[in-house]
């Protein structure tokens, strides 16, 4: 079977060393494509790089925050733990006086 406009036993494809303007813009067509596409994916990653670069100073300024918080969370957890062990040694004293207060008692008593 021949195509049209070609006569019969060429086959269907005919190569030569011509180059038309057909020729020309379909290379012109692909080597903008690429272009664009090239353009367009190192936008994105520009865009990437920016909201990255944003995020990560956005947790250190958190993670400062929480050391910060902790930091005082942890002063004021030492100074309850001196207070209660104050308290303890006080409780400790009043103890052994009451008992010794007692003894004291029973050596009156008859």
């Amino acid at each position: 079977m021949a195509d049209q406009g070609h006569p019969p036993g060429s086959g269907w494809m005919h190569y030569d060393r011509t180059v038309n303007l057909g020729h020309i813009l379909t290379a012109a067509t692909v080597a903008c494509t690429v272009l664009a596409g090239v353009i367009y994916l190192r936008a994105d990653v520009t865009q990437l790089q920016i909201e990255l670069s944003r995020q990560r100073a956005e947790i250190a300024s958190e993670v400062t925050a929480i050391r910060a918080d902790a930091a005082g969370r942890e002063a004021r957890l030492r100074a309850t733990e001196l207070t209660q062990a104050g308290q303890s040694s006080d409780l400790r004293a009043m103890s052994a006086s009451l008992t010794r207060i007692e003894r004291l008692l029973e050596a009156r008593t008859p």
